[in-house]
């Protein structure tokens, strides 16, 4: 009898647990797919993406390499139901500088309870760009969602891990305060989304301790276990191999699933797809 009551518990629980699933997608310089596009070249680049987004249909959707809000208000709009929430207004230099074309985005079919971004700041390994957030109140738990693309591994790894530890490191400080604010008023789980730009499990970023600062956090990475052939997000070309860059860490939140979605002639980048639950 004990063990029939705690498999109804625990059937309850379960049907009483929230299930949401988010994307994230680097656009490749979007619309257009270069800094120098042309309009007849982004308007092609929209129809793809739209395409795409209609049949992806994402509850929460993290973008990255977005030109402006006016572009991801168009690509959003859809999915009547999916409302933009953030789009970042970096700029090329963190001491000023015309603004950047490669800007983070949330979209949501949830109300947010609040939403910004923030460049990161200086720092002896000053990171570029910084991310978009939203915290968006779902069933009794607040979910803090990012949107980040950390450094490229232009210059090489040396030169570009120790920016991207330095934007992991202002992350985790930033959800702290979040976690803080948040948690006075119901649960917390959080998952930061986007472009890593690397891989724990690839020897090539062995130096790189981006992960291991999320991982000291708290934080899970979504890929855990998760065989290369099964999560690769940008198709390897020439001298590149198939690599995993795109994806998410989590807090606070059940991985349900993580996957890799079709390919599309939308990005270079592939979608990955993200399931979780909390109660």
């Amino acid at each position: 009898m004990r063990w029939i009551i705690l498999v109804l518990l625990a059937a309850l629980q379960l049907a009483g647990a929230e299930t949401v699933s988010i994307v994230t997608w680097n656009l490749e310089w979007f619309p257009g797919k270069k800094p120098t596009s042309t309009p007849a070249a982004r308007a092609i680049h929209m129809s793809e993406a739209k395409e795409a987004l209609m049949e992806i249909a994402p509850a929460i959707f993290c973008a990255q390499e977005i030109r402006d809000w006016e572009s991801f208000v168009e690509l959003t709009s859809v999915l009547p139901k999916l409302a933009p929430l953030s789009v970042s207004k970096f700029r090329d230099s963190p001491t000023g500088g015309p603004i950047s074309i490669q800007q983070t985005a949330i979209a949501s079919i949830y109300t947010a309870d609040s939403a910004w971004f923030e460049a990161f700041q200086r720092a002896p390994s000053t990171p570029p760009r910084g991310f978009s957030f939203a915290a968006i109140p779902i069933g009794k738990t607040f979910l803090l969602i990012y949107s980040v693309h950390l450094k490229s591994n232009m210059g090489g790894v040396a030169l570009a891990a120790p920016k991207r530890e330095a934007a992991a490191t202002q992350l985790v400080a930033n959800v702290a305060d979040m976690e803080k604010l948040y948690g006075k008023r119901g649960p917390v789980a959080v998952v930061i989304a986007g472009d890593f730009n690397t891989d724990p499990s690839d020897p090539q970023f062995a130096g790189d301790n981006t992960f291991e600062v999320f991982r000291n956090a708290g934080f899970q990475w979504a890929w855990q276990n998760t065989p290369l052939k099964n999560r690769v997000t940008h198709a390897g070309k020439g001298r590149y191999p198939d690599a995993c860059f795109d994806g998410f860490v989590t807090k606070g939140a059940k991985i349900l699933s993580a996957g890799v979605l079709a390919a599309t002639s939308a990005s270079d980048h592939n979608p990955a797809v993200l399931k979780i639950s909390f109660p």
